[in-house]
């Protein structure tokens, strides 16, 4: 990590933190079920936050409808705030899928304006809270043995962080992470829809190399 306010995950603290969302924590007997179910919808959300980068707030306000995948690609949709849309590296690609077959096979509605983040109890469907997805990634982070605490904004850093590594140009990355109006950016300077494509394919050669 770095200074606070640009601080994000290098290599081994990605491998630290993801190795302790493989296994639910500390449930047992009937509870281990639910905790294994939560453990693979916020391993979603933590790899959606680090891999795409999403605001706090607008991973709270995704719909099923927003997110779409195939085995060799995938798009985010950010419909509310700075809309844009932005194309997900493989590794968040899997938690998503394995999260939204989830879902589906607990019976929640997916419908496309149906929450994808959604309460495994308590109130069942019902959309997470930023509070919520904040306490969990904070719990992520201490479980991996982090030294500084994590949040969304370091996750979020991770991702402009790979970004960058990757050679993503500067006016790319600013869209993709809607630190650009689209209607303030010059025709030159807007990514098509393959250039957004490749950017996730450059992410994705980083951690294979």
């Amino acid at each position: 990590m770095k200074r606070k306010n640009d601080s994000y995950l290098d290599e081994t603290q990605r491998a630290r933190l993801e190795e302790a969302l493989r296994e639910a924590w500390g449930s047992k007997g009937a509870d281990l079920q639910e905790a294994r179910h939560r453990l693979v919808r916020d391993r979603a959300i933590v790899f959606t936050s680090a891999y795409v980068g999403p605001r706090l707030e607008e991973i709270c306000r995704l719909n099923v409808g927003d997110v779409e995948l195939t085995h060799q690609s995938g798009m985010l949709y950010i419909r509310q705030g700075v809309k844009r849309h932005t194309s997900i590296p493989a590794a968040a690609r899997v938690a998503l899928q394995e999260w939204i077959d989830l879902r589906k096979g607990l019976g929640f509605s997916n419908r496309k304006d149906s929450p994808l983040f959604v309460r495994l109890r308590g109130k069942p469907g019902e959309r997470l809270s930023t509070r919520s997805i904040q306490s969990m990634i904070a719990e992520a982070g201490r479980r991996a043995k982090l030294k500084e605490p994590l949040s969304s904004v370091v996750l979020r850093n991770t991702c402009v962080h790979l970004l960058r590594k990757a050679g993503i140009r500067i006016e790319t990355r600013s869209y993709m992470l809607g630190r650009s109006i689209e209607s303030e950016m010059q025709d030159s300077s807007m990514p098509n829809d393959d250039e957004i494509t490749k950017a996730a394919r450059s992410v994705d050669n980083l951690e294979i190399a």
